[in-house]
């Protein structure tokens, strides 16, 4: 996108401190004409020839409180899952921050052939062509397991960025006290960071659809998809199979996230969605329990007190709250 694709390779290893934060690339170029000519442009036409300007930075921090909500799923028995729109090492990081991920972790990725097969509604071994497991490495260095995340010092969460959503499921079997929890914490992460440096020594397996395959690989690591891996997944008929493996879904259309909720259902697996924005709404319906984070914005005024005199005699300023309430569109 600018005149010396070269320079631009060269100023990504700068940026590698953004790995959890949003970035976007800025370009310009002079339009000729005036405004009707300019909306006559396709987005193609528009995007090409542009010089680079720079790097549009943003940083959405987590919720202070994310740490400790995730342990506290974890320590009563629930299996947690990141279903996100952001990219996918920006998700796969924010997990690895607040131990989401514990384990090695795989990204499943697929060359352009097999994701232009799956968004032409391809199916079977067209859209399966191509289809590899690579090992991935936090920022800090480690194939998962980045430290063990405590209520005092909240990473980059299961909200690291606005848009993305949190699956829980129950697991079964009891689950541990929380003194059981704290004290095991520091063996379970010594374990985890054992475990993922003697998978780096190892290549990664190769694709296998198979549903013991699909097993296999999520008891002994942590996987990781993207929305056009996920397509193909859905196009070769595979997401009841692949999703309650998956531990971070990135990328994700809100269609998509729907799917996913869907194909847990399917598999028998009962699913609390927990979602912050409106891509989130059809996936929230599709949960068994779907928890809507709305913004103060988005929310009533708080109930007025009694000595309030519109509220107690029933007035218009009782009837405008009700109805500023009842505007809300996730309830």
């Amino acid at each position: 996108m600018m005149d010396s694709p070269c320079l631009l390779c060269s100023l990504c290893s700068l940026y590698s401190p953004c790995l959890t934060r949003r970035v976007l690339a800025l370009g310009s170029k002079p339009l000729q004409g005036g405004e009707a000519e300019a909306r006559a442009l396709t987005r193609s036409e528009a995007e090409r020839g542009l010089s680079f300007c720079g790097f549009l930075v943003l940083h959405c921090p987590p919720k202070p409180e994310s740490a400790a909500v995730l342990e506290a799923l974890r320590a009563s028995s629930h299996e947690l899952q990141m279903i996100t729109g952001d990219q996918l090492l920006t998700a796969c990081q924010a997990a690895c921050e607040l131990r989401l991920v514990s384990r090695p972790v795989l990204l499943l990725t697929a060359p352009p052939a097999t994701q232009a097969a799956a968004a032409a509604g391809g199916a079977g071994a067209d859209v399966l062509a191509g289809l590899r497991w690579e090992h991935w490495r936090s920022e800090a260095g480690t194939l998962g397991g980045g430290g063990t995340a405590t209520a005092g010092k909240a990473g980059k969460g299961a909200k690291a960025a606005k848009g993305a959503g949190g699956l829980t499921r129950r697991k079964t079997g009891g689950g541990r006290r929380d003194g059981e929890a704290v004290g095991a914490a520091a063996g379970e992460a010594a374990a985890a960071d054992a475990a993922a440096e003697a998978a780096a020594s190892q290549p990664p397996p190769p694709f296998d659809p198979s549903a013991s395959a699909w097993q296999q690989l999520g008891a002994k690591f942590d996987l990781c998809v993207s929305g056009d891996v996920f397509a193909a997944l859905g196009a070769a008929g595979l997401l009841t199979m692949a999703v309650p493996h998956l531990r971070v879904m990135a990328r994700m259309a809100p269609a998509q996230k729907q799917a996913a909720l869907a194909a847990l259902r399917l598999a028998g697996l009962p699913a609390l969605m927990c979602g912050d924005g409106t891509n989130d709404v059809g996936a929230l319906k599709a949960a068994d329990v779907g928890v809507a984070l709305v913004s103060a914005s988005l929310v009533g005024p708080p109930p007025p007190s009694p000595d309030d005199g519109m509220f107690a005699e029933g007035g218009k300023g009782g009837k405008a709250r009700a109805e500023s309430l009842g505007d809300n569109p996730l309830t």
